[in-house]
């Protein structure tokens, strides 16, 4: 009986993920709602994205720069 114990607190552990919505849900015995999993992943999805067009004008900031410069020397 004592294995099982530690086995729910190792998976209660392996589950947090860093998420205090997630670890709480599974603590409490709810079931996980599939609209706040797909929520999580658009979440995700804008961030990513986001990062994404950031990088991209940098870069492209970078490459006008550099072509600003070369036309000048």
């Amino acid at each position: 009986m004592r294995a099982k114990v530690n086995q729910v607190e190792f998976d209660k552990g392996q589950l947090n993920y860093g998420d205090k919505r997630f670890e709480s849900s599974f603590v409490k015995g709810r079931r996980l709602d599939l609209n706040d999993l797909i929520k999580r992943v658009k979440d995700e999805e804008k961030k990513s994205k986001k990062n994404n067009l950031y990088v991209f004008s940098a870069v492209l900031s970078v490459g006008v720069i550099a072509v600003i410069l070369l036309n000048f020397l």
